[in-house]
């Protein structure tokens, strides 16, 4: 017993000093690049500085739930040990956060400030807003960012980040407190972990992935107090912010559906849900949702000519949720340097080796469940794309981890101690 508790302190103690020296890394990283952040384009190599905050924050909160840290304690001691780092980067937190015109960051921006300069959602310019008219709800969280600062900037960026950090640490916690097997358990918090790249990365350019996933991430806690009123408006603010979901939340709400006693607690998904169809036809005069150049109401990829073009189509696609396309950037000499080969080679793989193991190990109807889940969020972009790499299969793979373990909770709690 006394060599039981010796072995405990030894771990914890070296897990102290850890939390220490990241720090102290932290802090030497940021004091040495955040000089960078006087240029003002919202993401690069100059921003690594604040880039790397949130991976920080997610690895010391992990670590302080190694330490059995709890309550609000556990949330707010990864951000004292980041503050050194945090006092940095405030010499630069009004500077202003610039976008180029291709990028779908800058239509945020600008919808944004369009609400709040006019008071008025009804659009005229609809080419300028070509794409995020089908999904309005990024654009409405920066309105509500932008009543407080007058632009975006490194300090916007920072709030985003905590409330990243915020949200998914109840999807941390809920793991933390399940009845999975600690090998899976820890699986999970490597991919929430090494996704943490990925989130900062759409939280520096500003688009409205990081939001939807953070969001996401509630989901599971929220089934364990049972509260679906709330459930299914998460779900309906999901959708507004990411139109593409739409097939995979509304097969999600209908397993939810089957076992909840109060069946008009669904209006709560249902009104927010219409608000979406309504919007662009209302807003905009259009009547587009998914997110597609020509407009129509689902877009088909019409570039392929015959069944080979198909196959080595799909083909490519099944690969790169992978990590082994060819045809990404991951075999070219560059991306070895690059942000997206890291992002990658740190993610794709390894949620590929977690859904494997679940499909193979799962009952006939987690089986179908997993594949349907899957099915839903992958199959929308499949039709027509997969537009960045490896943007959308992150972004897939997230939304079906936790879908799939708030699924098995709420079918039968064996995931609840």
């Amino acid at each position: 017993m006394n060599n039981e508790v010796l072995l405990y302190t030894k771990k914890n103690l070296i897990l102290i000093f850890l939390i220490f020296i990241l720090a102290i890394i932290n802090f030497i990283i940021t004091i040495q690049t955040s000089y960078g952040l006087s240029n003002q384009v919202s993401l690069g190599s100059h921003s690594l500085s604040i880039f790397i905050q949130l991976p920080f924050l997610f690895l010391n909160y992990l670590i302080f739930l190694e330490l059995k840290i709890k309550n609000f304690f556990l949330f707010i001691l990864p951000i004292i040990f980041s503050l050194p780092s945090f006092f940095v980067l405030s010499e630069y937190f009004n500077v202003k956060i610039i976008f180029f015109e291709a990028d779908d960051n800058y239509r945020f921006d600008k919808l944004a400030k369009f609400f709040l300069m006019h008071k008025n959602i009804t659009i005229n310019d609809i080419d300028s807003y070509i794409i995020h008219k089908v999904q309005p709800g990024y654009s409405y969280y920066l309105s509500i960012l932008l009543l407080f600062f007058d632009e975006q900037s490194v300090l916007t960026q920072l709030i985003s980040i905590l409330i990243c950090f915020k949200l998914i640490t109840l999807f941390l916690n809920f793991i933390d407190n399940s009845n999975i097997r600690i090998f899976e358990k820890y699986f999970v918090f490597y991919l929430v972990l090494s996704s943490s790249l990925f989130l900062s990365k759409t939280i520096l350019f500003s688009i409205s992935e990081w939001l939807a996933i953070s969001l996401i991430s509630t989901i599971p806690i929220i089934i364990l107090k049972k509260n679906f009123k709330l459930l299914f408006s998460i779900v309906a603010l999901i959708t507004i912010i990411r139109t593409n979901y739409i097939l995979i939340n509304i097969f999600f709400i209908l397993l939810v559906y089957k076992k909840i006693n109060d069946k008009k607690d669904l209006l709560f998904f249902f009104i927010p849900f219409i608000f979406v169809f309504s919007h662009n036809f209302l807003v905009h005069k259009d009547f587009s949702f998914f997110i597609t150049s020509n407009k129509t109401f689902i877009p088909l990829n019409t570039d392929l000519n015959s069944f080979a073009e198909m196959f080595n189509y799909s083909l490519d696609h099944i690969l790169s949720y992978f990590s082994l396309s060819p045809n990404t950037s991951l075999y070219t000499p560059i991306s070895l340097k690059s942000s997206t080969f890291v992002m990658s080679i740190m993610t794709l793989p390894f949620f590929a080796i977690y859904y494997l193991y679940n499909f193979f190990t799962a009952n006939l109807k987690y089986k179908i469940i997993l594949f349907l889940l899957f099915f839903f969020s992958a199959g929308v972009t499949f039709f027509y794309g997969w537009g960045y790499y490896p943007r959308f299969h992150i972004t897939h793979y997230f939304i079906c981890l936790v879908y799939f373990i708030a699924t098995k909770n709420i079918y039968n709690n064996q995931l609840l101690k």
